[in-house]
């Protein structure tokens, strides 16, 4: 099943929990993004192999936390970013790592890599050369496949691992697949990996792979090393974005990279956005919802999530959700040079809101659960029912939506028997609710497969190719 929004939330919290608080663990590698990592120039130690291409392609954007590397992929071309980071000594022979991925603008007509460890020495475990004794190496890159293929939906992107092993079938890399392994658009997955070399000549080389703290791939009978090889070593991460394959993408693919990290002593965890919703019950919601990249906190890796909502902060969050186009429009007057005025004047654009009073949008003010009831019902547009759910509404405004609203699951009542439509809410609170809207969104469409799951061999050659 894909990964679905929001759903599990209790299951997101533990998983939060257990992977982002242990000890840090021993890093041969940490990179943030926060600032640009090369230069035509300089020397970009300890990066190596880093050409005009990457430097053409690639900029500092948004991240997970703070900034990351936004990789374009040009229509005609095929690489995006290709360069090693290169680890001090002679390598270790075992390493975790994990990083951070956003596909953006991303409809790939083929398969194509991102990024992962390896131990190139030469011309071998890349471009189609496999490894032998007088040509050492090894990579275990991470490959996609196009959104839809391997028996995923329309929307998701197949995943897996490609490995250039010892015991390949074919000269170009193994493409071993994750399950769960689908990414979707629009929304930051962590990746993290483990690869240990085997015992010299032995097939005990061990593989593994996880998304979003779920254990996708484990592979334990691998072969990266012949009897003699004792320098064949864990040496870099290879930071490949690449396209194919045979041939150039014919249109533009854009993705991000954030948080890389790999350590020889242990899996790096994937990171909690937030240190003060711990113990707050909606933590796996404002999780979610930071991962859509629907919210960015009250302040740096802050949540606030006990501080009422106001008016201009639902405004941005119903913008970012729904995706909702830009206007020229100033639709109040006491909104302006406010930070959310192009926000607030999008979702009055499309109907939503009508404002506080004429004119006015109120933007400080707090938002009411039944003004939260009201925004949601116009913009998810629930059908009608004739139940009614609480027993202090009957005389309100917000009456109809609230009971829309209850009857698709996507509100609760304060009590068993009372909406409380004049209280005001919550930030954590709202993004239950959100949580729940777009759950029930979903759910009104099926996902689409196109395709059975591939075999071993159907997969090794839609991925074969490659580039050095």
């Amino acid at each position: 099943m894909p990964y679905r929004l929001f759903a599990l939330v209790a299951a997101v919290v533990a998983v939060v929990t257990s992977i982002a608080s242990p000890a840090r663990a021993d890093r041969i590698m940490d990179e943030h993004f926060e600032e640009y990592p090369w230069s035509a120039d300089a020397d970009n130690a300890p990066w190596s192999d880093v050409r005009s291409a990457d430097l053409a392609n690639s900029s500092l954007g948004p991240g997970f936390l703070e900034s990351g590397l936004s990789v374009t992929i040009p229509a005609g071309e095929q690489r995006g970013v290709g360069p090693f980071y290169g680890f001090k000594g002679e390598g270790p022979l075992e390493a975790w790592f994990r990083y951070y991925v956003w596909l953006e603008r991303w409809r790939p007509t083929y398969s194509g890599k991102l990024p992962g460890l390896s131990g190139v020495y030469g011309s071998s475990a890349k471009g189609c050369i496999p490894p032998e004794q007088g040509n050492p190496g090894w990579s275990a890159r991470l490959y996609w496949l196009p959104p839809g293929v391997d028996g995923v939906g329309v929307g998701e992107t197949a995943i897996g691992s490609y490995v250039y092993h010892l015991d390949q079938p074919t000269e170009c890399g193994n493409a071993l697949a994750w399950n769960p392994g689908e990414l979707e658009r629009q929304r930051w997955h962590c990746i993290q990996g483990h690869v240990r070399m085997n015992t010299l000549g032995q097939s005990n080389g061990v593989l593994e792979g996880w998304i979003d703290g779920v254990k996708a791939f484990r592979r334990a009978d691998l072969r990266f090393r012949l009897e003699g090889q004792k320098s064949v070593r864990i040496k870099q991460f290879w930071l490949d974005v690449f396209f194919g394959g045979p041939s150039a993408t014919p249109n533009k693919l854009v993705l991000r990279l954030d948080e890389i990290a790999v350590s020889k002593d242990g899996r790096p965890g994937c990171i909690d956005p937030f240190t003060d919703d711990n113990t707050s019950t909606h933590e796996g919601d404002l999780t979610e919802l930071h991962a859509r990249g629907f919210i960015e906190g009250c302040s740096r890796r802050l949540a606030c999530p006990d501080d009422n909502l106001t008016r201009a902060e639902m405004a941005v969050l119903l913008v970012r959700v729904l995706s909702l186009p830009k206007t020229d429009t100033n639709h109040f007057r006491d909104d302006n040079d406010h930070w959310a005025e192009p926000y607030i004047d999008r979702l009055a654009a499309s109907g939503i809101t009508m404002g506080c009073d004429r004119r006015l949008f109120c933007p400080e003010d707090p938002v009411t659960r039944a003004e939260l009831a009201t925004f949601l019902d116009r913009a998810y547009d629930p059908p009608g029912t004739s139940q009614d759910f609480f027993g202090d509404d009957d005389d309100h405004w917000a009456r109809n939506g609230i009971n829309r609203l209850a009857a698709a699951g996507v509100i609760n009542g304060c009590t068993a028997t009372a909406f409380c439509p004049e209280a005001t809410i919550t930030r954590g609170q709202t993004a239950a609710l959100l949580a729940r809207a777009v759950r029930w969104a979903e759910g009104l469409t099926d996902d689409v497969v196109v395709s059975t799951t591939l075999s071993e061999s159907e997969r090794d050659a839609l991925t074969a190719g490659d580039h050095d």
